[in-house]
């Protein structure tokens, strides 16, 4: 009767009990690399995704910084003392505005091209707006600029992390088969290296495991760095439309602001040859029809008045255009077939063909643009 050596069946128990166990493992290995594989997977889907709303903040933050830049030009904000540069560090130009605080209540200047001119108080409400909306694009631009920082750095971890997960899954899956390899056997080497089934399955579960949390860290660092990315567009967006609020405030200001305002007081009646004069203190333009031109007597005419308007430039006179009362009219008709303009210096004269004995008390304010 022959007998077993027990170191003999003490190593086939052993290698037994290795071979199961590794077996058991090696499934549980084969699981954790499948789940480090998808979520390898949907972080660089992620990554992609993030990539191209980091990519679209940056694009927004530059046409963010474009619009301050022509905003800057144009708007200077409030100042004690007469800007000599625009907010870019650039010459003015004409048409840019800042708020005089060193008068009470602060007056809106405009730049006409050659001097700082004020403008009238109807300009007040939409001086505060572009203010208001300036500093909001300032402030939203700068939020833009910070949150696509945020984002690229979360894009590079992210990648960070979406290259360890693909390297640990490698490693995962490189060990699952040695695992499994191992535990078909109770004896001998796989690979050329003499160690238990319980090492690699050991080192199976282990490299499996470290694959699964590395993936899980490069979905989180990837959705991380989509929301930054989602928040730089965001604000970037945030701030294209604060800077074109301002813009539209600038506009409705100029609309206002860039006007040259001629008010005449005719008092009594008019005699014939008489000359009212005004001196063009800036170039303007009066426009064709003399749009936005208001005029008014408080005594009707009793017979048809014609004044007649005349540009006055370097001693050459010139008829422009007339304003005409019909009998028994307050308001007369104009007649101005095109835009005059009129440098600094010139004349506006008007003077009536034929005296009146009932038109009186004329009031004119005429409108031109600068």
């Amino acid at each position: 009767m022959s007998s077993t050596d027990p170191s003999i069946a003490a190593d086939v128990a052993e290698a037994g009990a290795a071979a199961s166990w590794a077996a058991k493992s090696a499934v549980a290995a084969s699981a954790y690399v499948a789940l480090a594989s998808q979520s390898s997977k949907d972080a660089a889907s992620s990554a992609s995704a993030a990539t191209s709303a980091v990519a679209n903040a940056a694009s927004a933050v530059d046409a963010v910084n474009a619009a301050l830049a022509s905003l800057n030009s144009r708007w200077l904000g409030s100042h004690s003392t007469p800007p000599t540069v625009d907010g870019n560090s650039d010459p003015l130009q004409a048409g840019a505005e800042y708020q005089d605080t060193s008068q009470t209540p602060p007056v809106l200047m405009i730049y006409s091209g050659t001097a700082w001119q004020p403008t009238d108080g109807s300009t007040s409400a939409a001086s505060q707006s572009a203010t208001l909306s300036a500093t909001q694009a300032a402030a939203s631009a700068a939020a833009a600029a910070t949150s696509a920082t945020q984002a690229a750095a979360s894009a590079s971890s992210m990648s960070g992390s979406v290259s360890s997960s693909e390297t640990f899954s490698q490693s995962a899956s490189d060990s699952a088969v040695l695992a499994q390899a191992w535990a078909s056997q109770a004896a001998g080497t796989v690979d050329g290296t003499s160690f238990s089934a319980t090492y690699y399955a050991t080192q199976a579960k282990n490299y499996s495991q470290a694959a699964a949390a590395s993936s899980v860290s490069s979905a989180s660092s990837a959705v991380t760095a989509l929301n930054s990315a989602n928040g730089a567009s965001s604000s970037a967006t945030a701030a294209a439309a604060s800077a074109t609020a301002a813009a539209s405030a600038l506009t409705s200001i100029n609309a206002v602001a860039l006007k040259y305002l001629i008010a005449i007081d005719l008092q009594g009646t008019l005699t014939a040859g008489e000359v009212v004069r005004h001196k063009v203190a800036i170039a303007m333009t009066l426009p064709a029809g003399l749009a936005g031109t208001v005029a008014d007597a408080k005594t009707a005419a009793a017979a048809i008045c014609t004044l007649t308007l005349y540009k006055v430039s370097g001693g050459t006179s010139t008829a422009i255009g007339t304003l005409t009362w019909a009998a028994n009219a307050k308001t007369p008709t104009i007649a101005f077939a095109t835009a005059v303009s009129f440098a600094a210096g010139d004349v506006l004269e008007m003077t009536p063909g034929t005296a009146d004995a009932k038109l009186a008390d004329i009031a004119l304010t005429f409108v031109g643009q600068i």
